[in-house]
């Protein structure tokens, strides 16, 4: 009698074990997974706070200068070829020699319009893309140094730009963000971070 219960006992206590293990197995499988740290960014007041998108859009002005003082520059020998054109006698050999080197200016003077106008745009969206990895990267170190595991773009500031409806119906199917906690926001650390970054160099 004495075994018998020896060995219900013995038997009890490893029932109880298994059930314990199987209890830790089950909670180990149905944790709930760690909190996410999540921050917020203001995009667009990024871009037109940072010291480093203002020297470009400066470098792009120049740019722009020195396309303009060009510009005028053929516009000005096409201008007095023209003038020229219109005093001579036309049929004669230096009203046709004129005549075809005005023809030439003008499409040599097309091409490079379309040319200066192509390569503006390119250097805008280098600018863009150069400015936009700078954001990323900086967002990237911040997140590393305050432990953030999501950084969302807020996109929910923006009031909607009135339009038609399916204007409308565009932009709220564009936004990804409905509300956002201020206190979640690190745009002006941010931008503070990426200007210091820029004064120092880099």
């Amino acid at each position: 009698m004495t075994q018998m219960k020896g060995r219900t006992g013995l038997a009890g206590v490893a029932m109880a074990a298994v059930l314990v293990l199987a209890f830790q197995a089950m909670g180990s499988r149905g944790a709930a997974p760690p909190p996410v740290t999540a921050a917020t960014v203001d995009l667009e007041r990024v871009f037109v706070a940072l010291t480093e998108l203002a020297a470009e859009q400066t470098h792009l002005q120049e740019l722009g200068a020195n396309m303009d003082t060009e510009n005028d520059a053929k516009q000005a020998e096409l201008k007095r070829m023209d003038e020229e054109l219109a005093i001579l006698e036309v049929g004669t050999a230096r009203y046709d020699e004129l005549e075809r080197q005005y023809i030439q200016k003008s499409i040599e003077y097309q091409a490079w319009i379309e040319f200066m106008r192509r390569q503006i745009d390119r250097e805008k969206a280098l600018v863009l893309e150069k400015v936009y990895n700078s954001v990323k990267q900086a967002v990237r170190d911040m997140a590393a140094q305050h432990g953030y595991d999501i950084v969302y773009l807020n996109d929910s500031l923006k009031p909607l730009q009135r339009g038609s409806e399916a204007s409308i119906q565009q932009q709220i199917s564009a936004r990804r963000m409905l509300y956002t906690n201020p206190a979640l926001d690190i745009t002006e650390d941010l931008i503070q971070r990426m200007n210091n970054a820029y004064a120092a160099g880099g």
